[in-house]
């Protein structure tokens, strides 16, 4: 490979970790990340990033035996995300949540978060974040404690 094609390849690369698709290592059997309420800090839907407003925390806990819950802009949500292999997700039945009404902006968030949420299929981390990812990697929630 000549000089000019391995930089174009190293930037290429070095765009696609810095928006968070495929990067990363697999998120250590996620185990560093159970138990531990961690918190949404970016949210890529179909390669379109969501502006969370200042002030909304969004929450994710992972437990050891798989369930998941945490507060999403208005309601809290559940369910039981499997980890068949590292870095590979699965959840059983679904993300559920309770169904209170609030700001239109905040239930669209809300809704968003869940959608993404429900599509992830792997994980990864970077430094101090979780992140999870879709099937096709254009969308990515990524969580810190």
């Amino acid at each position: 490979m000549n000089g000019l094609w391995k930089t174009a390849v190293s930037v290429g690369v070095m765009v696609a970790c810095s928006v968070g698709w495929g990067c990363g290592s697999p998120a250590r059997d996620s185990v560093s990340w159970r138990d531990k309420e961690l918190r949404v800090v970016r949210i890529v839907s179909s390669k379109v990033p969501v502006p969370i407003p200042e002030g909304v925390r969004i929450t994710f806990l992972w437990a050891a035996d798989g369930q998941v819950s945490g507060k999403a802009p208005i309601n809290r949500y559940f369910g039981t995300l499997d980890q068949p292999k590292s870095g590979q997700l699965h959840w059983k039945g679904g993300v559920a949540s309770t169904r209170m009404g609030g700001d239109p902006r905040l239930m669209a968030l809300e809704a968003t978060y869940l959608k993404v949420l429900g599509s992830v299929s792997r994980s990864t981390s970077r430094e101090a974040a979780l992140l999870l990812v879709s099937p096709d990697g254009q969308s990515v929630v990524e969580f810190v404690p």
